[in-house]
This record gives structure tokens, C-alpha cells and sequence, in this order.
């Protein structure tokens, strides 16, 4: 029965994804299943080597966060440590591979765990006796979150415990987002690091607003983008106090679906925005939120729409940890990662529509 049941759940998951996916995903989709299966003697090697660097905007984003009781902790720790192991032996990062069979392509995958706090923008307030895990995946291709569901199903023991877990504590579920906005619009694939500080924020809020929050995070996006400063932890002289480093930022927006599991039973009218920012340190907390007086209009929009009791979902200000991360020394894909930079650097690009047609036109043509 638990067997039946976690098939259920990925093939309703996985319609809900493929559903929901962005514009020009769907259509990259569409075009496959048009032409049928990618030629049999493609360059795959090449194309996983020496392709250009992938845009982040508009790609796949799974944001899934639970409301969990205290009590529960160590056993939700003790997931999510079973989870990253099964992500480090499947999935790959950025373009490591030509494609995602067998293999999904992450452009970012972490868990944050935070205590809540009655007051998020107080942390000094009290507890409310429960944790928040969010789970945040980026994926380069919505076959990807697919390929993503089938291996979890297929190959890992804890997808069932998982399931029961959203269920009885899901706060927040996203599994249809795209990228709205991000730090850059390419950026190196999977920089998160175990121990990172998170900052997570989720909302759903009245078609309506939907015009408004899209200016004000446009605006936003700009504000990041002028004050912040992508990865570079390894230098120790940074002050991330006045230029604080990130190793993740993604605004994340979504139709909700009335439920996230079956995408046939529609939409609720309403929209999801959700922001996952990771941190260096500390300081770089503390500096992101010394800009509040140079850029009133930004904070003012985020802070009041975030802490609108009818919109907000849940909040960590800055008080959570990555627990579990693709982003690993040991990774064999930070190898492969490494070397396609260099490949990048001394060899050739290929223009996009060479790629176009190792995907889809056989060789006879």
C-alpha cells in the first residue's frame, strides 16, 4: 500500500509540474514530444561540456516548506541527511550532463532549518515551538523535476515518510515556481554551503495584487543586484557588513493550485511569491537590513506585504541554517563542474541553434 501510494504521489506531483511549467519550458516540451525522441547519436559529451552558460530566470523552482513540532526534530533531521545523500547520488550539477534522464540537473538544491519565532523580525521574540524546513530546488529543465520524482520514488526509502510529513505539516507548497527574479542572470549552478545563513519568506496574495508585487520585486531585484555581493566566501578580508555576500538569491512566483499534488483540480485564484536568499555569515544579515534606510520604498513593500497575517505563510529572518546542500568538496560533480569552466574558457561555444538541433532533428536531416 505505501508503495502504491508514493506512486500516486509522484505521478500526481509530476503532472502538477508539467502542468504549471514556464511559458518557454513548455514549449522546449512541446517540441520533443513534436519531433520525438532526441537524436540516438547526438553529441552528448560535448554539448554537457561545452554549452553556454544557462540563464536562471523562468527555470523550475520547487520551494516545499513544513511547520514541524519541536518534538519531531531529530527524526526530520535524520530526512532530510537521508535526502542529500540520495540527491548527491542522482542528481548532477548545472550542465555536468547533456540532458536529465536518469540524472536531474540542478542549478540549486539546499534545505533551510530555522526556529520560528513569534515575532520573525524580532529575534528576540519567543518561539512558537516549532521548526521550519524549507526545501528549495532549482532545476534546469522542468524534465528535470520529472526525472527528480521518478528517482525519489524509485530509489530512495524515505520518500513515503516524506510524504507523510507534508501532509500532516506542509505550510507552504510551490512545487509548480519558476524563477521570477535572481542575483544575476547566469550564475554559477549549486554555490549554497552546508551552514549558510537562510533567509525564507513565503506569501500567497490575491490576483490583484499580482501586477504590484511584480513592479516591487522587479524594483527589489535591482536593490539586490547594486548592494550584494555572489559567493567569494573564501576571501576573509570581505566586510559583508557593507557589501554582503550571497551564495543563493531567487524571488520564486507561482499560480497556487488547489492542490499541489493534482494540477487537474486547478488553481485558487490566488498567487505564491516566495524569496530564499542565503548568507556567507551573520554580518551579511545584519548588512542587508543596514540598507533599509537608503531604499525605504523596497523594504517597506517586502516587509508589509511578508508580515500581512491574511498573505504571509511562514518567515525566516536570517535565524536559519542550510542543513543539507548539493554543494559539496567531495561531489563528483563539482569536479565535472570545474572542468567544463575551464573547457569554457579555451574552447568554443556553440550558437543555440546548433544546440536546438542536436536536441530534436535526426542526423538524416
Amino acid at each position: 500500500d505505501r508503495d502504491r501510494e508514493a506512486m500516486t504521489f509522484r505521478a500526481r506531483f509530476s503532472h502538477a509540474i508539467i502542468v504549471m511549467a514556464s511559458l518557454s519550458l513548455s514549449s522546449r516540451v512541446s517540441l520533443q514530444a513534436r519531433f520525438g525522441s532526441k537524436a540516438s547519436r547526438r553529441v552528448a559529451a560535448s554539448r554537457g561540456v561545452r554549452a553556454s552558460a544557462l540563464p536562471q530566470k523562468g527555470r523550475p523552482a520547487l520551494t516545499m516548506v513544513m511547520r514541524v513540532p519541536s518534538a519531531k526534530e531529530s527524526e526530520v533531521d535524520a530526512l532530510f541527511a537521508s535526502h542529500e545523500a540520495m540527491m548527491h547520488a542522482t542528481h548532477v550539477i548545472g550542465e555536468a550532463e547533456a540532458d536529465d534522464i536518469g540524472h536531474p540537473r540542478m542549478l540549486e538544491y539546499y534545505v533551510a532549518k530555522s526556529t520560528e519565532l513569534s515575532d520573525p523580525l524580532d529575534a528576540a521574540s519567543s518561539p512558537t515551538g516549532n521548526l521550519l524546513y524549507a526545501v528549495t530546488e532549482r532545476y534546469v529543465d522542468v524534465i528535470g523535476v520529472q526525472e527528480h520524482m521518478r528517482i525519489g520514488t524509485e530509489k530512495w526509502s524515505g520518500f513515503p515518510k516524506l510524504i507523510d510529513f507534508f501532509e500532516k505539516y506542509g505550510c507552504f507548497a510551490q512545487p509548480n515556481g519558476v524563477q521570477f527574479t535572481t542575483f544575476a542572470d547566469s550564475a554559477e549552478p549549486c554555490k549554497t554551503r552546508k551552514n549558510d545563513i537562510t533567509l525564507s519568506l513565503g506569501i500567497t496574495v490575491p490576483a490583484s495584487k499580482e501586477k504590484e508585487l511584480d513592479v516591487l520585486f522587479a524594483s527589489h531585484e535591482r536593490f539586490m543586484r547594486q548592494t550584494h555581493a555572489y559567493g567569494d566566501y573564501a576571501n576573509p578580508l570581505h566586510d559583508d557588513g557593507k557589501k554582503p555576500r550571497l551564495t543563493h538569491f531567487s524571488v520564486n512566483k507561482a499560480k497556487e493550485l488547489v492542490d499541489p499534488f493534482d494540477a487537474t483540480k486547478g488553481y485558487t485564484g490566488k498567487v505564491q511569491y516566495s524569496i530564499a536568499e542565503t548568507y556567507v555569515s551573520e554580518k551579511g544579515i545584519e548588512g542587508h537590513f543596514s540598507f533599509r534606510e537608503s531604499h525605504p520604498e523596497v523594504f517597506q513593500g517586502i516587509i508589509a506585504n511578508f508580515t500581512n497575517p491574511d498573505y504571509a505563510r511562514f518567515a525566516d529572518v536570517g535565524g536559519g541554517r542550510v542543513v543539507a546542500a548539493q554543494h559539496s568538496v567531495d561531489f563528483a560533480s563539482n569536479i565535472i563542474g570545474g572542468v567544463k569552466k575551464a573547457l569554457d574558457e579555451l574552447l568554443p561555444r556553440r550558437a543555440p541553434h546548433e544546440e536546438f538541433c542536436e536536441d530534436y532533428c535526426p542526423e538524416t536531416w
